[in-house]
C-alpha cells in the first residue's frame, strides 16, 4: 500500500452540481476560487500555472466579476428579493459544455421562505448550473437544505477534512453503526442521492480510509482492518451504480461493509 494506491481512488473528477461548503469563510472563499479556476482559468491545461494564474478568467474570478458566477452575501438575512437573481438567470438554457456558478455566502441566514424556494433548483438544477453554498456551521442549515447537497467540510488546518462523519450517510460507516439498517435505510432514503452524488462520496471513503492506513504506518499501528475496508471499496468502485439505482447500491455496500 502507498500514497499512490490512494490518490488513484480519491477523486473521480466529477462536479457536483450542489455542494455545501462548511468552515471559515475565508478558507471557503479560498476553495471555491480553486474550483472557479479549475472551470473557467485559460491555462487550467497547464498544471504548472495553476493557482498562480494572471489570465482574464482568473483574474475576474479574483475580483468577482466573472460572468458566469454569481457571488450572493446579504449583510444580514437573505430576503426573496436576494436569490430572485438565481431564478431570472436559469431560465435561459446554456449551450453544450458551458457551465454557471452560484455561490450563496453565509447559508445559514436562509429564512425559511428563501430556503422553500430554493429547494427544487437545489435539487435538480438545470444543465450547466452550479451551487455553492457556504456556512460556518452545518446544524444551522435546514435540514431539507442539507438533504439536497453535497457536504465538505473544511478547516485552517488542514483544507478539506477528511472527517467526514458529519454527512450522515458516511457516519454510519465512520462510526461504526453496522447494526442498524432500519436506520440506515430511513437515512438513504431521505437523502435522494444521485449517480453522481454517490460516486462522488464513494471516492471520499476510500481517501478517507486510504489516509488511515498512511497514518497506520506512521505511528507504527496496525493497519489490517482499514487495507480490508480500502479494498473492499476499491472493487465496489468497479461496480459502480447504475442509472436510477443508487439506493440499491449503498444497501449492499452497507450489509456488505467489513466490520
Amino acid at each position: 500500500m502507498n500514497e499512490f494506491d490512494i490518490q488513484e481512488f480519491s477523486a473521480p473528477g466529477i462536479l457536483i452540481p450542489t455542494q455545501l461548503f462548511v468552515g471559515n469563510q475565508d478558507i471557503l472563499i479560498e476553495e471555491t476560487e480553486k474550483i472557479l479556476q479549475s472551470n473557467f482559468c485559460k491555462n487550467k491545461d497547464k498544471p504548472q500555472e495553476q493557482g498562480v494564474c494572471f489570465c482574464s478568467g482568473c483574474k475576474k474570478i479574483k475580483a468577482n466579476q466573472h460572468e458566469s458566477i454569481v457571488w450572493i452575501d446579504p449583510e444580514k438575512n437573505y430576503t426573496i428579493k436576494d436569490i430572485d437573481i438565481i431564478f431570472e438567470k436559469v431560465n435561459y438554457v446554456l449551450d453544450e459544455d458551458q457551465k454557471f456558478f452560484f455561490i450563496l455566502q453565509k447559508a445559514q441566514n436562509f429564512n425559511l421562505a428563501c430556503a422553500n424556494k430554493l429547494l427544487k433548483v437545489l435539487e435538480e438544477p438545470p444543465v450547466g448550473y452550479n451551487f455553492i453554498l457556504h456556512t460556518n456551521n452545518l446544524n444551522s442549515i435546514l435540514p431539507t437544505i442539507v438533504s439536497r447537497c453535497y457536504i465538505k467540510s473544511f478547516t485552517a488546518k488542514s483544507g478539506i477534512e477528511l472527517g467526514l462523519d458529519q454527512h450522515p450517510l458516511l457516519s454510519f460507516f465512520y462510526n461504526k453503526k453496522l447494526d442498524l439498517p432500519v436506520e440506515f435505510e430511513k437515512e438513504l432514503k431521505s437523502l435522494h442521492l444521485s449517480d453522481s452524488q454517490s460516486i462522488e462520496l464513494l471516492s471520499d471513503m476510500i481517501s478517507f480510509y486510504g489516509h488511515k492506513i498512511v497514518d497506520s504506518y506512521r505511528d507504527g499501528d496496525d493497519s489490517g482492518d482499514y487495507e480490508t475496508v480500502f479494498d473492499f471499496l476499491k472493487d465496489k468502485m468497479k461496480m459502480l451504480p447504475q442509472s436510477g439505482s443508487s439506493n440499491v447500491f449503498w444497501k449492499n455496500l452497507y450489509m456488505g461493509f467489513p466490520g
